[in-house]
């Protein structure tokens, strides 16, 4: 029973964790400038005013993201570099490789 309360409590404080920063870009391996290009088009959670100058995340939403990213992955085409050099007409067809875990 005190596990169950440990675990709402975990639950709970996440929710309401606010993330700088440089704990969102530890956290997903993004660089700064690539979060906020993400949240320019709104694919990545937009960040909220907590003073002056300073700007955070809601943990839960970030991991959300994140789990989001895990779900969707699979087969992606991977164009590679043109040879049109090398004549080789094959260029223009992606390879397709697997995301690993």
């Amino acid at each position: 029973m005190n596990e169950l309360n440990v675990v709402k409590h975990n639950d709970a404080e996440r929710s309401t964790r606010l993330l700088r920063l440089k704990q969102v870009i530890n956290l997903t391996g993004l660089s700064r400038s690539t979060v906020y290009a993400l949240m320019n088009r709104n694919q990545f959670p937009h960040s909220f005013p907590i003073g002056y100058r300073a700007v955070a995340w809601l943990e839960k939403d970030v991991e959300k993201w994140i789990h989001h990213k895990i779900a969707t992955r699979q087969l992606q085409p991977i164009s590679r570099p043109c040879m049109q050099q090398l004549m080789i007409a094959e260029c223009d067809q992606p390879t397709l490789v697997m995301a690993q875990s």
